[in-house]
């Protein structure tokens, strides 16, 4: 199936939302990823084009749009308060610590996260998120 042969409808709609929902790829790599396996899959351009074209899709994909957002806020808190996180170490006294350098980076996602929202209350129904971590000082 040719790039051409991609048309909207409801079909693609909803493959398009179900993918955004479960990935936490930008759109441009999240539809190069899927064109790999799913050629009826469209581009990121189509994609955006549709959206500005059909209301009833900018507003099916701004929502799932925030549900990926949300999903990648959860993650990166997970990721921050497991104890498989490469950013925790024993130092030799037997504390556990944070590594500054993976806290500053787990931050900079929090923070294109939130900026990606615009403002989570509207977005998410819930106010930006504030990442507390014992023994880190928060900027």
């Amino acid at each position: 199936m040719s790039l051409a042969d991609v048309r909207y409808n409801g079909k693609i709609v909803q493959k398009i939302c179900n993918a955004l929902q479960t990935s936490i790829l930008g759109l441009d790599d999240l539809c190069k990823e899927r064109r790999k396996t799913d050629p009826s899959f469209p581009t990121a351009s189509t994609i955006l084009a549709w959206r500005a074209r059909y209301p009833r899709f900018r507003d099916k994909f701004n929502k799932s749009r925030r549900i990926q957002l949300s999903n990648r806020r959860d993650a990166i808190v997970d990721q921050i308060f497991s104890e498989k996180n490469p950013g925790m170490y024993t130092d030799r006294d037997g504390n556990l610590r944070h590594d500054s350098a993976y806290v500053n980076l787990m931050r900079l996602r929090h923070e294109v996260v939130n900026y990606n929202t615009k403002t989570n209350e509207e977005a998410l129904g819930r106010p930006p998120l504030i990442i507390n971590i014992p023994g880190v000082k928060n900027k």
